[in-house]
């Protein structure tokens, strides 16, 4: 039996705290990275530390600080700490598969959703722009998993490597409202809404990494950690005879590119999508992106397995748009050890030895 088996289901609570002090008595073997990683994100803002406390590939101090609490350790936890420090080609394969996964799912979508030879749906459009649910989700709209049934939802697939978006906001006083703001690796960066900044609305100006310009006079600006990034907004519907009230803060919504709100081309009804169905012909031909043309993988996690060692390839390629922010180089070193990283597509450029060890970690993800 593999050793990762009898450490998870065999030795008790006991035994696991102890191999874990035991790593403790030899800090290069287990911490050694975690400190070193602790240490840079402490001089990083508060607005680029991430919040997860369980992030493959590198914090294992939430273990330490858990045996020092007595709270529970639990065997993902015991397994994320052993691939984590692994240097077995097999192991860093799969750690490279859970820590890709949300950033190959996140790519998909934008593709998927934002493509015109997608069949239409609740929330498909532009990307850059805010694409609005005119009516409540139903049973038959299978794109996210268990949505609101008292809510009206916009969702807007952004860009940011071509410069940054203004998002105008009215004043919403008599319901709950929120946009949330995730990154391409699904890590929430920032909110507008009731709770995070009231109900007078705003105007706020959305930036990219890469982006070094002055945020203009009566704009608020969130910064996103990766240029890849995704709004979902809600709003409250208070039942069936509430609906036109809804659908007139929608459309006080708009989502524009900053080029074109500087320059006055902005179009306010190409932000908003109307009716259930994204209609492309409401939206300027540049929101159009020519790459897209293409059918693209569809974002099912279905679909995700079934690529096999190709998954890499397509890991490569989202870093490569999207690098981790902060940096973790000992990360992007560790999996480019195996040929797994920016750029890199080891299904055709590996040797046999590298393609023998990712097929092995991806059959064991």
């Amino acid at each position: 039996m593999p050793l990762i088996n009898i450490i998870l289901f065999k030795i008790s609570l006991t035994a696991m705290l102890a191999l874990v002090l035991s790593f403790i008595a030899a800090p290069h073997t287990f911490f050694t990275s975690t400190f070193a990683q602790t240490t840079n994100i402490e001089n990083t803002t508060s607005a680029q530390q991430s919040t997860s406390t369980l992030e493959p590939g590198g914090a294992d101090l939430t273990l330490l600080q858990k045996i020092s609490t007595k709270e529970p350790v639990t065997a993902l936890q015991i397994k994320m700490a052993l691939l984590s420090n692994s240097n077995n080609p097999g192991d860093i394969a799969t750690l490279a598969y859970i820590w890709g996964y949300p950033l190959v799912s996140m790519e998909r979508s934008f593709n998927w959703f934002t493509n015109p030879m997608v069949p239409t749906g609740p929330s498909h459009g532009p990307a850059n722009a805010l694409n609005c649910n005119r009516e409540l989700i139903t049973p038959n709209d299978t794109d996210v998993v268990s949505p609101n049934a008292d809510t009206l939802y916009c969702i807007a697939w952004m860009d940011l490597s071509k410069g940054p978006l203004v998002l105008k906001v009215p004043a919403i006083t008599d319901r709950y409202y929120t946009f949330q703001f995730l990154d391409a690796y699904t890590n929430v960066y920032s909110y507008v809404g009731t709770r995070a900044t009231g109900s007078s609305g705003g105007t706020y100006l959305i930036t990219g990494p890469d982006w070094k310009g002055e945020v203009p006079n009566g704009m608020t600006e969130i910064w996103s950690p990766t240029n890849l990034a995704w709004i979902i907004q809600r709003t409250l519907l208070k039942g069936t005879s509430d609906i036109d009230n809804v659908h007139a803060i929608q459309d006080q919504m708009h989502l524009a590119p900053l080029s074109e709100v500087s320059q006055g081309n902005a179009s306010e009804q190409g932000s908003t999508t109307v009716g259930t169905n994204a209609s492309w012909t409401l939206y300027p031909a540049s929101f159009v992106q020519a790459e897209q043309q293409q059918n693209p993988v569809s974002p099912k996690p279905s679909f995700i397995p079934t690529t096999g060692i190709k998954i890499y390839d397509e890991i490569g390629t989202a870093i490569t748009d999207n690098p981790l922010n902060p940096p973790d180089p000992a990360l992007v070193t560790k999996f480019s050890s195996i040929g797994i990283g920016p750029g890199m597509t080891p299904s055709t450029q590996a040797n046999d030895t590298v393609k023998k060890s990712t097929q092995d970690g991806y059959t064991r993800r």
